[in-house]
């Protein structure tokens, strides 16, 4: 079940911040979604994935709520693919020592 990223109401309905449950092979990302626009931020780097569509076309306000939220994303993707961790040298807790 992807994981997705409740937005404050002014993004709400336009904006969409979702990880989707089908990427665990995939760099660790957090797809940002808006009408036909796609993009994909990389939880290691904090740096869009791709150059097109540009993305200086997600309003700065909204990044700077999703950076906000930047640790519950990194979280939200661990516990979805334990296998390629945002962090690989980071233990879960359900790991053994």
């Amino acid at each position: 079940m992807p994981y997705n990223l409740r937005l404050s109401g002014r993004w709400r309905g336009t904006w969409v911040v979702k990880i989707y449950d089908n990427e665990r092979l995939e760099p660790p990302h957090v797809t940002i979604r808006n009408k036909d626009d796609t993009w994909r931020v990389d939880l290691r780097t904090c740096k869009f994935m791709d150059d097109d569509p540009p993305p200086h076309k997600v309003p700065k306000d909204l990044c700077d709520e999703i950076i906000d939220r930047w640790e519950t994303l990194r979280k939200a993707w661990d516990e979805m693919f334990p296998t390629n961790k945002v962090n690989p040298d980071t233990k879960g807790e359900d790991d053994d020592d």
